[in-house]
């Protein structure tokens, strides 16, 4: 995997003016953090049947998630994509079409290095009347906007049959992003409109950046 290192703004800019309109991002705090999606990363579980565990925390999510939702997911796909957004371990693995919003995510922790992973051809988009859970290869599927923070993060995703499986693959390049510059480069990503009320369009998205503004941590 290719790997640069930048300290600015410009920098990152540059850098992201050689990809593809096609190219998609996917941001990190740490940089030590791989391409494994949230379900696959609890290694300490009791059950080694981790698609037993995802399918019985969908129930719960399904049966008491209801009363907090606006309108209904459709299908099996809006179900995942709801869940991962607000937490739930799924076989999906969170990326943006938009550069700004994965440096966001890369610059929200100043105590180590973040990155930036760059998908450079995007893989097959997932056909939505097949069922995610039946998936063999790892595809990209474009979500409906069933909640805010799918909009306002140009949310979209990877599937992975294998979720406890890293992702690798000629497409991807990292760009790491230099700890001491973060704070710096959150202060020019809000010239640009990108900051927690605009990646969280909602009451807590809100709070927090109005914390933020006012040297609270967040």
């Amino acid at each position: 995997m290719k790997k640069t290192e930048i300290g600015t703004f410009e920098e990152f800019h540059e850098l992201i003016t050689s990809f593809s309109s096609s190219t998609i991002y996917r941001g990190v705090c740490d940089h030590k953090y791989t391409l494994t999606p949230p379900l696959g990363r609890k290694r300490n579980i009791e059950t080694k049947d981790i698609h037993a565990l995802e399918a019985k925390m969908m129930r719960l999510f399904k049966a008491h998630s209801t009363a907090y939702m606006v309108s209904k997911p459709t299908n099996e796909w809006e179900w995942l994509a709801l869940a991962q957004h607000h937490g739930l371990p799924t076989r999906l693995l969170d990326w943006s079409r938009n550069p700004l919003v994965a440096l966001f995510f890369a610059t929200i922790s100043y105590r180590i290095n973040g990155a930036v992973y760059v998908l450079k051809d995007v893989m097959d988009i997932v056909d939505t009347d097949v069922s995610p859970y039946e998936m063999k290869d790892v595809g990209v599927y474009y979500p409906s906007h069933i909640t805010s923070r799918i909009t306002g993060q140009s949310a979209l995703f990877t599937s992975h049959p294998n979720p406890d499986e890293e992702y690798s693959s000629e497409s991807v390049e990292k760009i790491i992003i230099k700890y001491d510059k973060k704070s710096q480069l959150i202060t020019e990503l809000r010239k640009y409109g990108v900051h927690r009320a605009s990646i969280f369009p909602d009451l807590d998205g809100l709070c927090e950046d109005i914390k933020w503004g006012n040297d609270f941590p967040t």
